[in-house]
């Protein structure tokens, strides 16, 4: 299908295409979770923050999300050096996926930032053990934590 092409790109670091076959596979089907994710992922990708924002507005618009959004959303802010909200999109990754290090690590690093030290160091804990109780676990942000995360409708 188109939107698994897009993917192809997507993980060969082909943004661009993948842009354009995930425009593709969303004029055939405008509900397409998936081509959303991986459009949001590829302008990620090239440190176009403010389009994930706009692709992830446009699903929200039509009541679509897919699980991890919020990690992404809080990993955008923090990009855009928007701390605030980074905070608020973590905490809510942290609660909603209690059993994933890369919530409660940003969440960590957003604490430190803050000067928070007790937080911090509660969160990054939590962070390691998680990551060392889990191989498949990790600290780094990737794209494959929303595509091995089921899609779910709001």
């Amino acid at each position: 299908s188109v939107r698994q092409l897009g993917i192809i790109y997507l993980q060969n670091d082909m943004f661009s295409e993948a842009i354009e076959a995930f425009n593709r596979a969303l004029s055939r089907d405008d509900l397409d979770t998936e081509s959303y994710i991986g459009k949001s992922l590829a302008y990620w990708s090239l440190e176009e923050y403010d389009k994930v924002l706009a692709e992830i507005n446009e699903m929200q618009s039509l009541g679509l999300r897919f699980n991890r959004m919020e990690l992404l959303l809080a990993d955008v802010y923090f990009k855009k050096n928007d701390y605030d909200k980074a905070m608020e999109y973590a905490k809510l990754d942290k609660t909603e996926n209690s059993s994933q290090a890369e919530g409660h690590y940003l969440v960590g690093l957003l604490y430190k930032m803050k000067d928070e030290k007790n937080k911090a160091e509660f969160e990054f804990e939590e962070a390691f053990t998680i990551a060392s109780q889990n191989p498949n676990s990790s600290l780094t942000f990737s794209i494959n934590i929303f595509f091995e995360s089921k899609i779910k409708q709001q």
